[in-house]
């Protein structure tokens, strides 16, 4: 469906999805760096891609009803909004970007794909795509083409790429050669300022 809420589901490589209850809780481990003082991050998960008008609308409409009930110790800046994925979620990002240039301020796109026309409208805003050039799941030249087909938009946004001779496989899944540009990407501290 196109509801906001439907957004929460299985993700496509079977991780459930968990509540920011769970995390508090303490029944899920949560990565801890300085960096989580300083942003909110809203993580939904889908079975059915994100790489659609309906599925980035509906993405575009969770964020909105966050921003409409602000909670006053978060200290959200609705300016400063980003939106970033990996894999599917990679291809969700480069159609948020290219679906809903006014609710994002930039684009991390992490070994994502798409299409020449998404890449194109994707340059409303900025744009950093990530890719591990020994990709086996999504090939590299994914991400080529859509940065390719972004610049050439010619629009006065940044589209940069970060090409990565080679990134590891996601732990868990060691067949999976190089898609884990991820860890290489959020290790980045300049994509964080």
């Amino acid at each position: 469906g196109t509801d906001a809420w439907d957004l929460v589901s299985e993700g496509a490589t079977g991780c459930p999805p968990c509540t920011i209850a769970e995390f508090q809780a303490g029944k899920r481990p949560i990565a801890s760096s300085p960096l989580l003082s300083s942003f909110v991050v809203v993580s939904p998960q889908s079975s059915r891609g994100w790489n659609g008008p309906a599925q980035s609308g509906a993405l575009a409409k969770l964020v909105n009803e966050i921003l409409s009930k602000p909670d006053p110790s978060l200290h959200v800046d609705p300016a400063r909004v980003y939106v970033t994925g990996v894999s599917m979620g990679g291809a969700g990002t480069w159609a948020a970007a290219a679906f809903s240039p006014d609710v994002f301020a930039a684009a991390a796109p992490v070994c994502g794909f798409g299409g020449p026309s998404i890449a194109q409208k994707a340059a409303a805003i900025p744009i950093w795509a990530f890719h591990g050039a020994n990709d086996v799941i999504v090939p590299v030249e994914e991400s080529d083409t859509m940065v390719d087909s972004a610049r050439r938009a010619g629009l006065k946004h940044e589209v940069r790429y970060t090409r990565y001779e080679s990134s590891p496989a996601p732990v868990g899944w060691p067949h999976y050669t190089g898609h884990a540009s991820w860890i290489q990407a959020y290790n980045s501290s300049e994509l964080f300022h």
